[in-house]
């Protein structure tokens, strides 16, 4: 016979399957109630997230009243998973919007897309590096040196395209607006890349692959995003 603990856990399984379930069938009806009344101010995406806080904290506060730990397994069976986000639930959304893209429109657009990835990222980065250095040393937050400010800068730079598809999908906006943002926004995840790269060289000792000067490692960096890009684009053309 299975122990009462296993039977417990088996149980707080089901039970996040369920919780779930509910949630998504929530944030798809409340979703598609605001998109019939032409609400566009809170998209399927913030409605999924408030849905999810909303559970998350029910379970939280119904744990602390609880004896048993029932509600810990669900939560845990619940935590977000990085693996399963960036392998399942990722991919799909970001193939969708790229074959449905009209053609004619992001080559169009190529040019203010890449423009708008590679100095707006940068120019992002130095100015939230900058913010945060001297909020930092005035003494408004935890203080971080300049290469840690913006290596912060960098990895908060990269704009994520899955909100702002959603909401243009949901308003309609038109072809070259769309095939602009998507395009920036794709771009500017393999700049920041770089740039992290970059930053971080910096601050790493020299080793066989690498090398002691300022210019060997921006070098190397920017040697190791280029080998990454070709990789990538090369699988992506292959499967496409």
């Amino acid at each position: 016979m299975r122990s009462d603990a296993a039977a417990a856990k088996e149980a707080a399984l089901l039970w996040s399957y369920v919780l779930a379930l509910a949630a998504l069938v929530i944030t798809l009806l409340v979703g598609r109630a605001l998109e019939r009344r032409h609400i566009h101010w809170l998209p399927h995406s913030g409605v999924g997230v408030l849905v999810g806080a909303l559970f998350a904290g029910l379970l939280r506060w119904e744990s602390g009243f609880s004896a048993s730990h029932f509600d810990n397994d669900v939560l845990r069976d619940e935590r977000f998973s990085y693996n399963a986000f960036m392998t399942i639930l990722l991919p799909p959304i970001i193939f969708d919007a790229g074959f449905n893209i009209e053609q004619a429109s992001a080559l169009r657009n190529l040019g203010p897309s890449t423009f708008l990835a590679f100095v707006g990222t940068i120019f992002s980065t130095v100015v939230v590096g900058l913010l945060c250095y001297g909020a930092g040393q005035a003494g408004l937050c935890y203080p971080l040196g300049l290469l840690a400010s913006l290596t912060f800068g960098s990895l908060i730079s990269a704009t994520d395209p899955v909100s702002v598809l959603s909401v243009f999908k949901a308003c309609g906006v038109h072809d070259d607006v769309f095939a602009i943002v998507f395009g920036e926004s794709v771009l500017n995840d393999a700049v920041a890349i770089v740039l992290t790269r970059t930053l971080l060289a910096f601050n790493t000792p020299a080793d066989g692959a690498g090398s002691s000067t300022f210019g060997g490692r921006v070098a190397y960096a920017i040697a190791a995003f280029v080998l990454e890009f070709a990789t990538s684009l090369v699988i992506g053309a292959a499967f496409g």
